[in-house]
């Protein structure tokens, strides 16, 4: 009897452990993990992870994985984790992912920032104010008496404009008016091909376009306080002026629209849109170019001081009022626009892209994803009081503290700083991924130009 009880025994063990084992294979399959710290089966997630450059070597939770970027971690037990990259020549990196249960983390856009960063200048002469085309392709420079063009790619300067060509343009009295005047680049046409420029003397204010080609040169306008410009199309100007916009057409050297009483304005998918006064209600604008008839968007909320900018099909707008100045978002309701109040103490410079809206909010930098603008929104930057937000791509702001130009991802745990740098508007991002940088020097003032990183075409 007692060879039977064994071998009875032996078959119900092998029955349970083929169960076991079964079992588990088939949760394995099913993306299931023993999490032994709470001896249960969690279903695992994964981490896909992209950087720029690629070859990052990887650490997760502080061990090494033998693989390097971009690459997917899989069967990762839900929970947080401590993702760290290092490749040779550029800083390290490092933020906290949380994998979810079932769930890929994506963590793309990861720029990883030269750890020796080398300035080459392109114009030694000093420059004032700087212009980008576009396409990329030409940056110009003014330097008071010239406007200095640097052809990108062939790599080449030579002198645009000077005060002597620009006398040729303006007749009478008004030449001795600007024998000294200075010569300043505001922006480029669309295609590149015209430079909206300013001379400013001593009592005028004169506004030409010149051809960075055939180096032909028009007198587009006159004025003390032309405030604001910028291209519709090729051939069409817009200027706000004395609260006055005014729709020219350079070709036919005339006014084509004009309306009144504009708080703010910008063009947005080739159509102009005006924040408009009228019996003290401000509304957002459409404007026609053929005819008088305007197209009301929406009555703005109440306020001193706006700005605005479009957002897929919403809008987003900044009201100050006293000093104080809140951020809005439109929402349609009944095939109608409302708006609803994002924040308050903000400061107008707000940045977004298609999936992350940056804002600076009672002395934080903070982050929203437009998908979960319910959430508490995440702080980046926290204490920086005197800091101007200058761009946002690829999951990196960039910010102005002091003159220092820094970087930071959306992580908040990597704060880089990396040229010297005086306003805003002395940069231009040349190219794509933020790798290259073309600005004024804080210290030299000269046209520089620095590399953050070695450009790849493709993350893949």
């Amino acid at each position: 009897m007692k060879p039977i009880r064994l071998v009875i025994l032996g078959y119900v063990l092998a029955v349970f452990v083929f169960i076991v084992v079964a079992s588990y294979a088939l949760l394995y399959a099913m993306g299931y993990k023993i999490d032994w710290q709470n001896l249960n089966f969690k279903k695992t997630g994964f981490i896909l992870i992209e950087s720029y450059p690629r070859g990052a070597e990887i650490k997760l939770a502080g061990k090494a994985i033998d693989k390097s970027t971009p690459t997917t971690i899989k069967r990762l037990l839900p929970g947080d984790y401590l993702l760290e990259l290092n490749k040779s020549n550029y800083r390290p990196w490092q933020g906290n992912l949380l994998v979810e249960s079932g769930l890929v983390t994506e963590k793309r856009n990861v720029l990883l920032t030269s750890a020796n960063l080398q300035p080459t200048t392109l114009i030694e002469n000093a420059v004032d104010k700087i212009v980008g085309t576009p396409d990329n392709s030409k940056i110009v420079g003014g330097t008071k008496q010239e406007i200095w063009l640097w052809d990108i790619n062939n790599k080449t300067t030579s002198v645009l404009a000077n005060a002597g060509l620009i006398r040729q343009h303006i007749k009478g009295t008004n030449a001795t008016d600007i024998a000294n005047g200075q010569l300043s680049p505001i922006n480029f046409s669309p295609d590149s091909q015209l430079l909206l420029f300013q001379s400013t003397g001593r009592y005028n204010q004169y506004f030409l376009v010149i051809n960075v080609r055939s180096g032909i040169i028009k007198l587009v306008a006159t004025g003390r306080q032309l405030t604001k410009w910028q291209w519709l199309s090729n051939t069409e100007l817009v200027n706000w002026q004395l609260g006055k916009l005014n729709l020219i057409d350079i070709v036919a050297n005339k006014t084509i629209v004009t309306i009144p009483n504009v708080v703010d304005m910008g063009i947005f998918d080739n159509n102009i849109y005006a924040a408009v006064a009228a019996n003290k209600i401000v509304s957002l604008v459409k404007i026609n170019r053929g005819n008088n008839i305007n197209e009301t968007i929406a009555v703005l909320p109440t306020g001193e001081a706006y700005t605005f900018g479009k957002v897929d099909n919403n809008w987003l707008c900044t009201v100050t009022n006293k000093q104080t100045t809140a951020l809005w978002l439109s929402e349609r309701t009944n095939n109608e626009l409302t708006w609803s109040r994002l924040a308050d103490g903000i400061t107008p410079s707000v940045l977004w892209d298609d999936t992350y809206l940056i804002y600076q909010q009672n002395n934080q930098v903070v982050a929203r994803a437009w998908e979960k603008l319910e959430d508490v929104p995440k702080i980046i930057l926290d204490n920086q009081r005197n800091i101007k937000l200058i761009h946002f791509s690829y999951d990196t702001v960039l910010y102005l503290s002091g003159n220092k130009l820094t970087s930071i991802d959306l992580t908040g745990m990597n704060n880089y700083a990396l040229i010297n740098l005086t306003e805003p508007g002395d940069l231009i991002i040349t190219d794509s991924q933020i790798s290259k940088l073309t600005y004024i020097d804080a210290k030299t003032h000269q046209l520089t130009e620095v590399t953050l990183r070695d450009k790849t075409n493709l993350f893949f």
